[in-house]
């Protein structure tokens, strides 16, 4: 175990502790010296997080060096991140806007791909636009043999990474992930007496491609006005929100039937339906408390909830009491500071008959894959220009890119489905 790797275990157990801590002072009567403990203790918290990160990052890099040296690529790893460097989401763009062939680094890099002209690589999302930093080779340490992220930036707004979605690129073919869902068993036996034997089974799951995309307007004098290094940013954030905004639809409610792919609802097992009444602070806890199983999740601090808008509304309402006598934290604050998670999406389904459904996610384990939606590397950019959107000299671009036609649930475990009552 590597020094960075130490510190990084120490930080996540102290953390641990500050929960438990938060924990313990929450369920007792707030006085001002527990109210002082407790703004420390969020101080202390928020730094331990940031130094999480960096030792992280830390981790990451030294993980991509060995894997360099390993495999003997770092010439041509990092000549292919020199150029991915000097290339521009502007470039393919402006290129296609002008229906011109692809130049300077935009073209190598299209050819050092394999893509085609009217796609853009994702990788070109893995680093940030520094146009004055271009000339700069990064030194051998932060380049790995796969030059592709977890977790694309180009979904970065995206509800995936707070459900644990992994989101890998894949080349061409059909995708696979293998689950061990058998496992061999064992038992205590007296002296020669066998031991049990049974033998382990996988599930393997395949996907397909499905496509996702959505329409971007932009003319020439854009570009020009505004300058193409500031109009970068402004096209990869674009780029980012029209394709986020489908994407957490079809991982959030996707029902399966193409175009749409098999999103987390269709998957996971229809909760109960709750009570009769308005959720209240205890019954909030009680559902949060209930996604403890033990085995990937151990503490409160590992749950995760994603809720409906008006669920999330629901939350920060309602105290320990209607009086709000028995505490003055409502439930919505203590979950934001005690849980491994409290959001909402703008995709989460609207309430049904006074009911609102949320997903529960069990973040206990660390460093195993829970759920996988892959992507195939690229992004195709369509420019129609037709009618009066060309006599203006306009283009609405098409900006697709495939994704997996289904959500492979790795660990179905590690996900639930709650319900919740938020009016009567």
């Amino acid at each position: 175990m590597t020094e960075n790797q130490k510190l990084l275990r120490e930080l996540e157990q102290r953390k641990t502790e500050l929960r438990r801590e938060q924990l313990e002072l929450a369920s007792k009567e707030l006085t001002d010296e527990s109210k002082a403990r407790l703004q420390a203790i969020a101080a202390e918290t928020m730094d331990i997080e940031t130094r999480a990160e960096i030792v992280s990052a830390a981790i990451l890099a030294d993980d991509e060096a060995q894997t360099i040296h390993v495999g003997g690529h770092d010439a041509e790893n990092r000549e292919r991140l020199e150029l991915r460097s000097r290339a521009t989401v502007t470039g393919y763009i402006e290129a296609a806007l002008r229906g011109t062939s692809l130049t300077g680094a935009e073209s190598e890099l299209a050819q050092e791909i394999g893509l085609p002209g009217n796609s853009i690589p994702t990788e070109l999302w893995d680093i940030p636009a520094q146009p004055e930093q271009r000339a700069v080779t990064p030194a051998p340490s932060t380049v790995g043999v796969n030059l592709q992220p977890l977790q694309p930036m180009v979904f970065a707004p995206s509800i995936h990474s707070h459900l644990m979605i992994d989101m890998p690129s894949v080349p061409s073919g059909t995708f696979a992930s293998g689950t061990l869902t058998t496992a061999p068993t064992a038992a205590a036996k007296a002296k020669g007496n066998a031991v049990p034997n049974t033998a382990a089974a996988f599930t393997v799951s395949t996907t397909k491609a499905r496509r996702v995309g959505g329409a971007v307007d932009f003319s020439l004098e854009d570009i020009a006005n505004v300058g193409a290094q500031n109009f970068e940013g402004i096209i990869r954030e674009a780029i980012s929100l029209v394709l986020s905004a489908e994407l957490d639809n079809q991982i959030i409610n996707g029902n399966g039937t193409a175009p749409n792919i098999s999103g987390m609802f269709q998957q996971l097992t229809d909760a109960a339906a709750p009570a009769a009444g308005v959720e209240t602070y205890d019954r909030l806890l009680a559902i949060a408390l209930g996604g403890i199983d033990g085995l990937w999740s151990t503490e409160l601090s590992h749950i995760g909830l994603t809720v409906g808008v008006d669920t999330y509304k629901i939350a920060w309402q309602k105290f320990r009491d209607n009086n709000a006598s028995l505490g003055e934290e409502s439930f919505g604050a203590f979950a934001k500071k005690s849980l491994a998670g409290f959001m909402t999406n703008s995709r989460m389904p609207a309430k049904a008959s006074h009911i609102q459904t949320g997903i529960l996610c069990r973040k206990g384990r660390t460093g195993l894959r829970t759920a996988v939606l892959p992507h195939w590397g690229s992004l195709s950019i369509n420019d129609p220009g037709y009618g009066d959107m060309g006599l203006k000299g306009q283009s609405r671009f098409t900006v697709s890119t495939l994704i997996a036609d289904k959500v492979i649930l790795v660990q179905p475990s590690a996900y639930a489905e709650v319900k919740f009552r938020v009016s009567t």
